[in-house]
């Protein structure tokens, strides 16, 4: 359409009339326009087609293309598509599935957008569309994307088993959003683990192991994201043998109806068995520790409602899941008789200073302690001397006993019984105690005391089995409440003490020393008197007669030597017997300054039988006459 805008000819009467005339003329045109272009059939405008609107705003947006979605993190993700050049904005669209209900989610003016407060590892579909006034696009193409997973949780129901004598399953649950898992292994629960496999299933299998060995297990997970913490530790012994035999199984009477069993703690055992039986080679039955259960789990078992003052016998075996072992060496004991003190309790060895304490729980009714001592644990217990009374007991008006020198730098075991009037009860359960304090060793226990002449006594004591000591020291005195001088020392376990005076009465203690120094005295002495002076003969007599030697009697007859180099022979003999071939000739035959030869021989054979006799200091030598019963016996000698 063309316009001709008018022109004011010279005709006009004025430049005022001029300008109003323009001005009807601009707005009959714009009215034809506006006429024109509301007419869908052209008319008013000639039947000419209008023309396109040439502003942006009047179209409808084209959809939007080349839609992203990303995830960014483990809840957000972000949608991105290329701009709409006549959009004025953009709806993003969200659904969980592709062939779902997308819900709008957002606006924006931009061309792209955040979706937060996602789940992890979730995917999301997205759609889009585009807008302005003229209307909203079709929705673009879906897209999708899966928000970022998390660190692994720990793997938990983590387990190892034995498969075999050479192989370990280790299997736990699975972690939802792992990738993967680590297994790491350890030869003990609290050392280094190192890595055994990477995996992505839930389980694996550790071969080539030993048979009847440990191992140690612990599991981790991991994604993109990172690793878990690892799983607490698990651990499987490969299938081996049963376990060993229990060892040092020992069973004590702890009462007139119960008997206490114990032993040690095999590796690898998760049970014990205990038998019963009531002879050696009998029957043996389990004990069940209750209706439930036929096995013990510790290493110790009381056995109650037992028959007063009988003997049990019991052995016990190991079991795990490989089997049961054997059973042990039988062991036994017995329960107090009915009436007879139980087996005191709280029975403890401990060094006070330089002594050795033995504390007990006192028992009721009793009237005496036995103590006895063993370098075992199990067998060779011997019952202490107690050198306050002279006995081998210990009053019951105490709770311990104080010893003054036991073994050192040792085990010793210690068992306690009680006594009253019924007799002695059950020895205790054996204590230990190891010594490392220097103590002084123990007295002697002085056991006899013998004359072997006139003026000489042999003495001889004993000492504890356990006892080491480097020698003993001898002490005597004429009272017995002392003072003792001390006479001798000697490193046997026996001494002979020389002259004595005759018809004198004399005490004697002992004591012990070692690299600790000289233990305590015996305190109740031996004596031992000495025999009165008898008559002497005379070599020059051919013959002397003693009858007052009556039945159990010992004579002491001293023969001294000196005389030039005779051989003499002295015969005894009972004289109302005096034609006996059972007589003995016993000579005596000068050799050299200091010993002399003895020969002995019936009389009925003369086949010399020779052995040296020392000259004794005094120049005598001693004959001993004993009296076997009432007679004269002769003593005679020859040249």
């Amino acid at each position: 359409m063309k316009f001709f805008w008018p022109v004011c000819y010279p005709l006009s009467a004025t430049r005022k009339n001029c300008l109003i005339f323009k001005l009807v003329v601009f707005f009959v045109l714009a009215f034809a326009v506006l006429t024109g272009c509301n007419n869908p059939s052209g008319s008013g405008n000639d039947g000419q087609k209008p023309e396109e609107p040439n502003d942006p705003a009047e179209i409808i947006p084209n959809t939007p293309t080349e839609v992203v979605a990303e995830a960014i993190s483990s809840s957000v993700i972000e949608i991105s598509w290329t701009p709409v050049s006549n959009a004025q904005g953009y709806i993003i669209f969200e659904s969980p599935v592709e062939d779902g209900t997308y819900d709008e989610i957002g606006t924006v003016s931009k061309t792209d957008f955040e979706h937060t407060g996602l789940e992890p590892n979730t995917t999301y579909y997205y759609r889009v569309s585009a807008f302005n006034n003229a209307g909203e696009s079709s929705k673009s193409e879906f897209v999708y994307a899966v928000t970022h997973g998390v660190v692994p949780a720990v793997p938990v129901e983590v387990k190892a088993e034995a498969a075999s004598s050479s192989a370990i399953e280790i299997s736990w649950n699975p972690v939802s959003n792992a990738d993967g898992y680590k297994i790491f292994k350890s030869s003990s629960e609290n050392g280094t683990y190192d890595l055994l496999e990477d995996v992505s299933t839930e389980s694996v299998e550790d071969t080539g192991l030993a048979e009847g060995s440990s191992h140690y297990y612990k599991v981790s997970a991991y994604n993109i994201m990172g690793e878990s913490e690892k799983s607490n530790a698990v651990y499987a012994t490969t299938v081996g043998p049963p376990p060993g035999m229990p060892g040092n199984v020992i069973a004590s009477g702890e009462s007139s109806s119960r008997i206490k069993v114990s032993w040690d703690f095999v590796p690898n055992a998760t049970r014990y068995f205990l038998y019963q039986s009531m002879a050696p080679g009998g029957t043996y039955v389990k004990v069940n520790p209750s209706p439930e259960t036929d096995y013990f789990t510790g290493n110790a078992a009381e056995i109650s409602s037992l028959s007063s003052g009988t003997i049990f016998y019991y052995k016990v075996s190991a079991w795990n899941s490989n089997g049961e072992s054997t059973q042990s060496i039988y062991v036994a004991a017995k329960t107090s008789p009915s009436g007879r003190p139980p087996a005191p309790t709280g029975v403890s060895v401990s060094a006070v200073s330089n002594l050795i304490r033995i504390s007990f729980n006192p028992v009721p009714g009793a009237t005496r302690y036995y103590v006895y001592v063993s370098s075992n644990s199990t067998s060779g217990f011997l019952r202490l001397y107690n050198a306050a009374n002279g006995n081998d007991y210990f009053p019951a008006n105490t709770g311990s006993v104080t010893l003054n020198n036991l073994p050192l730098n040792s085990f010793i075991y210690v068992r306690v019984s009680a006594y009253n009037s019924n007799g002695e009860g059950l020895q205790s359960s054996a204590s230990a105690y190891n010594f490392s304090i220097p103590v002084a060793p123990w007295a002697p226990y002085l056991d006899s005391a013998s004359l072997i002449s006139s003026d000489t006594v042999k003495l001889e004591w004993s000492i504890e089995p356990f006892d080491v000591h480097t020698g003993y020291y001898v002490y005597a005195s004429i009272r017995s409440t002392g003072p003792y001088i001390k006479v001798g020392a000697t490193a046997n376990k026996f001494a002979e003490i020389s002259g004595l005076y005759q018809d004198m009465t004399y005490y004697f203690k002992v004591s012990a020393f070692d690299g600790n120094g000289e233990g305590v005295l015996q305190i109740t002495p031996v004596s031992i008197t000495t025999p009165a002076e008898v008559n002497h003969f005379s070599l020059s007599e051919r013959t002397w007669y003693d009858n007052t030697i009556a039945a159990g009697e010992i004579h002491y007859y001293k023969i001294y030597t000196g005389i030039n180099g005779y051989d003499w022979y002295i015969n005894w003999e009972d004289a109302a017997n005096s034609e006996s071939t059972a007589d003995v000739r016993i000579g005596f035959k000068r050799q050299g300054a200091s010993s002399y030869i003895i020969n002995v021989t019936d009389l009925g054979n003369f086949g010399w039988n020779k052995m040296i006799l020392e000259q004794l200091p005094n120049e005598y030598f001693i004959i001993e006459v004993r009296g076997v019963e009432p007679g004269t016996y002769r003593l005679e000698y020859e040249r």
